[in-house]
């Protein structure tokens, strides 16, 4: 029986190192496959991260023409903002200079406005005493003096 007995258990060892072997050689061409599918994975991975860097150049691109356009449109909106709000500031400024350059290039109206007032003084003069009258005219003549220097200064 022994000898019966063997040899069913040496066919199914036969059998189990067979099976073991085929198991083996089917592992192995998995691990092959294995290898072929971590290598197309591994390569539709950089397709996917090329395309992906595709698309962010796109937007990079995409980003800087808004932000130029952007950048554009408030240039223009400061620029009519700042017309709207300094040009009657320049406009004011202009127009005192010009009175003060008629003032300067026309010291004969200076002048008139001094006699004017000499003339009012000459009238307040019986109702003012002598001194301070000669003060005020001295006063006067001080002023006179001083826009008189200040026209040729000008010039």
């Amino acid at each position: 029986m022994s000898k019966n007995g063997a040899v069913p258990l040496l066919a199914s060892m036969k059998m189990q190192a067979e099976i073991q072997y085929h198991n083996e050689q089917q592992g192995s061409a998995q691990i092959e496959n294995d290898d072929t599918s971590v290598n197309t994975v591994l390569q539709k991975i950089k397709a996917v991260n090329d395309e992906a860097n595709q698309c962010v150049d796109v937007l990079k691109a995409f980003n800087t023409q808004i932000s130029e356009q952007i950048s554009s449109s408030a240039k223009q909106q400061i620029l009519k903002l700042g017309e709207q709000v300094i040009e009657p500031r320049i406009k004011e400024q202009y127009k005192l200079v010009g009175r003060l350059q008629q003032q300067i290039m026309q010291p004969e109206a200076n002048q008139f406005s001094l006699s004017k007032l000499n003339n009012r003084v000459e009238i307040l003069e019986g109702k003012v005493d002598k001194e301070q009258l000669m003060k005020t005219m001295d006063d006067i003549q001080k002023i006179k003096q001083m826009l008189l220097q200040f026209v040729k200064v000008k010039k």
